[in-house]
């Protein structure tokens, strides 16, 4: 039988992140992650890439290799075997990549062709962008079935009991199905802890639209009512979860009372990978013309709209600043991208990468002029700590998680006005070539993020056996 044992408090950067109070042994037979969507998606973005992170060094906390690795299938917990991992791989990798299979000449026909409308909508279905399936979702969708499928006939599924913790790091409002199978688990025992990245569905849902907006308040109430801790992933997303479980559970003792908060981390070491000819030539060494970045899958709450009204004014008067857009095509971006499309500055002043891989975002990072965020909402911001982390001017959106999350280190502007942003760009250019390069800011790192995550569902679990 394996012993965890809870450290006795965490050292990290601010106590708002928490003390792990109490030094006691207990036993703990497993440690179970599920990770049902994140294996089977190529994404790195996002809650991909915090789920990714944090199961990685996970393992450097829980002896004896405790910790086992997960995805639902028809009702039960399956370990990721060595076959499912690398089917999920290469599925991953068509992902990526779907348009490929397309011979070279109807590529780009259907480029030619979906590029105008009435035809324009038919790009998002023949020509889907990475991480995006389109016509290829129903081939991707049967060799996912199979792939499972293939797991489950070679059985051992996980039973459940009371010494094991069943963590749910990942995106449960796109598929329902996990919520049974978790409220099964629980009643025979397991200790279940759920990460909770934010409640934007339900505090804006015009960000989603009511249809996802209601589906994801479904979810919410799963949470509540199928979880023995909910692990925010900022004080800020902790405080609205407390709130909204006030005001909408009435004191209700059958619902999750235990909110606790992590803070992720943000290490950014040497990764491999090609940095192609136009990112390295567009990214130099934060020289005069290299762009300004913005970091984000484009949604209408990352506000690309407004950096791109900002810099629309500098260019009016004259400035050569140049303008980056870094990240995966969204469900309610069909006006940004149109506008993107259309832009007279697109590929002069103005660039946009669908498809950065992690060594070209690193780069891009390094060399950029400035990282600008400009959302309305968040949960956390993880392009802020990262760009700190590089010693990076880094300009955002006034909301009170970037002030928690950014401190002192940042540029604020508000969202009333872009002229505001756009005044702050040309200060910033004005000294920037005289300015010294900032002292990179240490943040959290994955591992350290990794043990807040584990001790906080230990001592939850301790304190649930007392």
């Amino acid at each position: 039988m394996t012993k965890i044992v809870v450290v006795d408090k965490f050292h990290g950067p601010s106590e708002k992140w928490g003390n792990i109070a109490g030094t006691k042994e207990i036993d703990c037979t497993q440690f179970l992650v599920d990770l049902s969507q994140t294996a089977l998606t190529s994404r790195n973005t996002g809650i991909e890439r915090v789920v990714r992170c944090i199961v990685s060094h996970l393992p450097d906390c829980i002896e004896n290799n405790r910790l086992v690795r997960s995805l639902h299938l028809d009702g039960d917990f399956f370990a990721l075997d060595d076959e499912l991992q690398t089917a999920m791989k290469s599925l991953g990798e068509f992902e990526q990549r779907a348009t490929q299979s397309y011979p070279v000449p109807l590529r780009k026909l259907l480029a030619t062709v979906t590029k105008n409308r009435p035809f324009h909508k038919l790009q998002k279905v023949l020509l889907p962008a990475p991480s995006h399936l389109g016509i290829f979702k129903l081939p991707h969708s049967f060799l996912v079935y199979l792939a499972k499928q293939s797991r489950r006939r070679r059985g051992g599924e996980i039973a459940p009991n009371e010494k094991t913790i069943l963590l749910l790091p990942d995106a449960y409002w796109t598929k329902m199905d996990v919520w049974p199978t978790v409220a099964r688990y629980r009643e025979h025992g397991c200790f279940v802890c759920t990460v909770v990245y934010d409640l934007i569905p339900i505090s804006h849902p015009e960000f989603v639209g009511e249809r996802r907006a209601e589906k994801f308040r479904k979810y919410i109430d799963c949470v509540i009512r199928n979880s023995d801790l909910i692990i925010a992933i900022s004080d800020t997303v902790r405080q609205d979860i407390s709130r909204y479980i006030q005001e909408n559970y009435d004191e209700n003792d059958t619902v999750c009372q235990r909110i606790a908060s992590f803070q992720l981390g943000a290490d950014v070491p040497a990764v491999s990978g090609t940095v192609r000819e136009r990112t390295a030539s567009l990214f130099v060494n934060r020289s005069a013309h290299s762009p300004y970045f913005v970091v984000g899958s484009f949604d209408p709450r990352k506000n690309h709209n407004h950096v791109l009204d900002a810099f629309e004014l500098l260019w009016a008067n004259g400035s050569n600043a140049q303008l980056c857009f870094a990240g995966r095509v969204g469900g309610l971006s069909e006006n940004l991208v149109q506008r993107i499309n259309a832009h007279p500055e697109l590929g002069k002043r103005f660039h946009v990468f669908y498809d950065m891989n992690d060594a070209e975002l690193q780069h891009a990072y390094k060399n950029c002029s400035g990282v600008i965020l400009a959302s309305t909402v968040e949960g956390f911001g993880l392009p802020i700590v990262e760009s700190l982390w590089h010693g990076t001017k880094t300009f955002v959106s006034d909301i009170p998680i970037h002030r928690e999350v950014g401190g002192n280190n940042c540029t604020f502007f508000p969202l009333n006005d872009p002229q505001i942003l756009s005044s702050a760009i040309r200060d910033w250019e004005s000294v920037k070539d005289s300015s010294e390069s900032k002292t990179p800011i240490q943040p959290v790192s994955w591992a350290e993020s990794a043990r807040q995550l584990h001790s906080i569902c230990m001592k939850a679990y301790n304190e649930s056996r007392v």
